[in-house]
């Protein structure tokens, strides 16, 4: 864990970051070792936006760095794996680590269905160490309003009773924060 001090230190020198290196720092940070194509694959995105990001975060920002070669588990070739820095780490506690702070632990996973888009994810759960609850979310696009319009369901009891629950609404609001939706 990083001091206080240390944190408004970083915060008033470190250049910002955009979302998608946020998203890619972010993804790194949860998967700790990954190459390019296991990073868009946990991202949702093509391997083309995360290999511009890693080359920026790796020679512009020096929070990635080397760690080893490995077979890639998708493409069973011989890739390149990334790992965090001291510096990305850094960065990595101050924008929220999803290990520690409930977020999103699955990438989305999107599919489209006429005139909205279905997400889901595996969110963890905030009470319950290792439990993870499936989240679904349905945008849909009011044209009269000109707006999203949300739906969402999930597999956690609260769900159950109330038809709504925190999962949902982490799920929501990850959507907005990265301009999915």
């Amino acid at each position: 864990m990083i001091q206080e001090t240390s944190k408004q230190g970083l915060e008033a020198i470190r250049p910002e970051l955009s979302k998608r290196r946020k998203m890619v720092l972010d993804a790194l940070g949860t998967l700790e070792s990954a190459n390019n194509l296991m990073i868009a694959k946990y991202l949702g995105v093509g391997v083309n936006q995360v290999t511009g990001r890693i080359n920026e975060l790796r020679n512009e920002y020096k929070m990635v760095q080397f760690s080893h070669e490995a077979l890639c588990p998708y493409s069973g070739k011989n890739t390149m794996f990334w790992k965090l820095t001291s510096k990305g780490l850094e960065e990595f506690e101050l924008i929220g680590n999803p290990k520690t702070a409930n977020l999103i632990i699955r990438p989305f996973q999107v599919e489209e269905l006429y005139d909205k888009n279905v997400y889901s994810a595996q969110i963890l759960s905030s009470s319950k160490p290792d439990k993870f609850y499936d989240v679904k979310v349905i945008a849909k696009w009011d044209t009269e309003n000109k707006q999203y319009y949300f739906q969402s369901e999930c597999t956690c009891e609260g769900y159950y009773f109330r038809q709504t629950c925190s999962h949902c609404d982490r799920l929501i609001e990850e959507l907005k924060k990265w301009n999915e939706v």
